[in-house]
């Protein structure tokens, strides 16, 4: 029996700094979906991306808040019993440092 499970969620919040004129904005997303392909075999995949404005510093001019980042996750796992299972896992990340620059990592490991 084949089973699709799916989550998403979709979250903005907003912060005064101490030193911010007005609040700051942050968006936090995500999408996340597990397919059973047997009752042991599944293959999963996950999205995640956070998203940070420009900060006013006090001085006219703006700050990063901090790094925006988007990262993916593929895996696929066999579940031997209820409290064991082996998971295979691929993530690349990428980070925005700056305007126009990027630092990608990727990682295949086993757990």
């Amino acid at each position: 029996m084949s089973i699709l499970q799916i989550r998403a969620e979709l979250r903005s919040s907003s912060v005064r700094k101490a030193f911010a004129r007005k609040a700051q904005r942050k968006s936090l997303n995500y999408f996340e979906a597990k397919y059973k392909i047997t009752p042991h075999l599944f293959g999963a995949l996950r999205w995640n991306q956070q998203i940070f404005c420009n900060i006013d510093n006090g001085t006219g001019s703006s700050i990063r808040w901090a790094q925006d980042l988007m990262k993916t996750d593929f895996a696929v796992g066999y579940r031997f019993t209820s409290h064991t299972q082996l998971k295979l896992q691929y993530s690349f990340q990428q980070e925005t440092t700056g305007p126009g620059d990027a630092i990608q990592t990727e990682r295949f490991f086993p757990r």
